[in-house]
């Protein structure tokens, strides 16, 4: 799985859901719906309606959308819940935004990232097929754009692309990363 890891502020989050959108592209919140029909969110206000409830997001373009995403059928607390299974369908790019919290007193912040598998489950082919070339475009150009609002920075054994605006919150001691700083592995 190719994995573009960040830590991106609330503002540099948007200027990558913006980018993606802006594209073509309409973002699939990971969650749980009450039919098998997945919402669509193509504005960055609807993006804002479901970001409280979920980080993890897949994004999705006509250039390489080939099959409707499945949904599974489950029971949550004695409910009828529907969840999309991830790589069924699509394909998509996942998307799971940095997540600001409080612990032990100090504003801490966990990353994010943007990510896609090397194959994705056609249900319409009913085969494994790799990823399209227009997805590991786009994938790229939004990698791309938050590499210009970051630097690389090596935490522990990983390498992550820290947000400008993160970054000086840390310098100024307004923040800290939320990540396990081990070098064990």
């Amino acid at each position: 799985m190719a994995e573009f890891g960040f830590v991106l502020s609330k503002r540099e989050e948007e200027a990558l859901v913006r980018a993606a959108l802006d594209s073509g592209a309409w973002l699939v919140p990971d969650v749980d719906y009450k039919t098998p029909e997945a919402a669509r969110i193509s504005t960055y206000t609807e993006y804002e309606g479901y970001r409280g409830s979920t980080r993890m997001f897949l994004i999705v373009h006509p250039s390489y959308f080939a099959a409707p995403l499945e949904m599974k059928e489950t029971s949550k607390e004695g409910k009828c819940v529907y969840f999309i299974m991830q790589r069924n369908g699509g394909p998509t790019i996942e998307f799971m935004s940095s997540v600001e919290f409080r612990e032990a007193g100090r504003a801490k912040i966990n990353p994010g990232f943007l990510a896609h598998h090397k194959t994705f489950w056609n249900p319409k082919t009913h085969r494994n097929e790799d990823m399209p070339a227009a997805l590991l475009k786009l994938y790229r150009e939004l990698s791309s754009i938050a590499k210009k609002i970051a630097t690389r920075q090596k935490v522990g054994m990983r390498t992550y692309w820290i947000g400008n605006v993160v970054k000086d919150l840390i310098e100024a001691g307004k923040l800290c990363l939320g990540i396990d700083h081990s070098t064990a592995r």
